[in-house]
């Protein structure tokens, strides 16, 4: 029961922090809603263990604590594909900036060595 509380009051500093995110315009609102959603679901597991079971019975899986593993286990391998794709994207821009820059340094130097 304390474990419980201990957790419940970690969401709720996770959802303040969320909410003061959005009125901060740091995170958009589908990313706010995908983690609006993700904690209170969190926090109702958290509460009501015996959903978790229920979900499982459901899905035919064995337990709640193997649906919890498996759909966490699902979201890792979503995050490292989306954050693969978006160190690709930044690592071209960052290319193209370098190759954009190393142009006009070279101009500039053409400019200036020919007096």
């Amino acid at each position: 029961m304390a474990i419980q509380l201990i957790i419940d009051l970690v969401i709720v500093f996770f959802l303040v922090n969320l909410f003061l995110k959005l009125r901060q315009d740091k995170v958009n609102l589908g990313s706010f809603i995908f983690w609006l959603a993700f904690w209170l679901a969190t926090l109702f597991i958290i509460n009501w263990p015996q959903s978790a079971s229920y979900f499982a019975r459901v899905l035919g899986v064995g337990r709640g604590v193997d649906v919890i593993i498996y759909f966490s286990i699902i979201i890792i391998f979503y995050f490292i594909f989306y954050f693969t794709l978006k160190l690709r994207k930044t690592e071209r821009e960052i290319t193209q900036v370098v190759r954009k820059l190393s142009i006009f340094e070279a101009k500039l130097n053409e400019i200036f060595n020919k007096k």
